[in-house]
């Protein structure tokens, strides 16, 4: 599988993959990023806003395509984290474009072209 490792997870069924993607993107607002240069009161609040709405906001359908990757919830964790790092490196919040990055890289096995032409058409949460 696409997220293989040499220790044995628990892999979900598609349902509790859905809830794991959705508690870890939302467990993870806080570690999203906020561009560098802002600074300023107002600034910061824009963006704490910003990443309160990702937390939110993130769709069923989103949830539903990522579901799709076979992953454990470790895999789930990691996927999300590299994609902040991501995100971080660029001064931007995450996006699924950051996530898609993530998941290209990972090995080719398993069903990832089929989760990453339809991650493709999402530009937001």
């Amino acid at each position: 599988d696409v997220c293989s490792s040499d220790l044995e997870y628990k892999f979900h069924d598609k349902p509790a993959r859905k809830n794991i993607w959705r508690q870890v993107l939302q467990d993870n607002i806080r570690l999203l990023s906020r561009p560098a240069a802002t600074t300023s009161p107002e600034s910061e609040s824009a963006n704490q806003n910003a990443q309160y709405k990702l937390g939110l906001n993130v769709s069923d359908m989103a949830c539903d395509i990522l579901a799709d990757l076979h992953c454990n919830g470790r895999n789930i964790r990691n996927i999300v984290r590299a994609a902040i790092s991501i995100a971080n490196s660029e001064a931007t919040v995450m996006s699924p474009q950051h996530v898609l990055r993530v998941i290209k890289s990972l090995s080719t096995a398993g069903n990832k072209t089929e989760v990453i032409s339809r991650l493709e058409v999402l530009s937001e949460w």
